[in-house]
């Protein structure tokens, strides 16, 4: 299992990365039609999103984006990310200016993006200093804290089950 979920991470970073299409697995998946397929086995690969369930008492933080949807802070892992916790803690302070200190997953599930698109969002549960603000980043327009009893709309579906199961522990 180990093994696998390094491929799997491995073939999701180099295809974050813009490797060349009709690689072998050592350089790279092949990437068509909105997925990324290994070319020896004929894996289909899923690109995966970093969350973090960043609570700071009965309170998460989330980010408006763009597309006027809230989401956990979060993202895809750089080539300089070392492990989980690195994508987690560089992502978080990108999208907010804190610090945080991420723990352990609490939900994962596939989201779909467009017709055919998908992505495994794996959320970690993450705290940070009680007193801290966010300070949006250039990707969010808003960044603040929220009761969890009373969450803003629109938040996928997705996200509140993160929430409640890091709530959970």
């Amino acid at each position: 299992m180990r093994y696998l979920t390094r491929r799997i991470a491995s073939a999701t970073v180099r295809y974050a990365a813009g490797v060349p299409t009709g690689t072998r697995p050592e350089s790279g998946p092949t990437k068509g039609g909105g997925t990324v397929i290994d070319s020896d086995t004929g894996w289909y690969f899923v690109p995966a999103s970093l969350k973090a369930v960043v609570l700071r008492g009965d309170e998460v933080m989330l980010c408006l984006n763009p597309r006027d949807e809230w989401e956990l802070p979060g993202g895809w892992p750089d080539r300089g990310d070392r492990d989980a916790a690195a994508t987690l803690v560089r992502e978080v302070h990108e999208e907010s200016g804190l610090s945080v200190t991420p723990g352990p997953v609490v939900y994962a599930d596939i989201l779909r993006v467009g017709p055919e698109g998908q992505v495994v969002v794996v959320m970690y549960r993450a705290e940070c200093d009680a007193s801290a603000e966010p300070t949006p980043g250039d990707e969010h327009r808003v960044v603040k804290f929220f009761p969890v009893d009373d969450l803003p709309e629109p938040l996928p579906e997705l996200y509140r089950r993160g929430i409640a199961a890091a709530r959970r522990g």
